[in-house]
């Protein structure tokens, strides 16, 4: 999308028509940072979407290790879980007997 637009200041056509050549870099400057600032934050939303996936799905973990605990009578309380680096990659964390 970049490109398409420089190539169109370079030949002064569409909106970079009838402009000077400050005027046409100054625009592509404005455009170019738009484009990267909007894809940086789009990058950030889906990596704390990713993010708070996981750790929801560790809280359910834990809370149905509790309740599971709790149905057979055990209510000493548990260790908290620790993250290890298998988990963040997708793997399986060991469990706790």
């Amino acid at each position: 999308m970049s490109t398409f637009a420089i190539i169109a200041a370079a030949r002064e056509s569409g909106p970079f028509d009838c402009h000077n050549l400050l005027t046409d870099m100054i625009t592509l400057q404005a455009f170019n940072g738009s484009a990267a600032m909007t894809a940086l934050l789009l990058g950030a939303v889906v990596s704390e979407r990713i993010q708070t996936r996981q750790e929801l799905a560790r809280a359910c973990g834990q809370f149905a290790d509790m309740v599971a605990r709790m149905a057979t009578g055990d209510l000493r309380p548990a260790l908290p879980h620790r993250h290890n680096k298998r988990e963040g990659q997708g793997g399986q964390a060991p469990r706790r007997a």
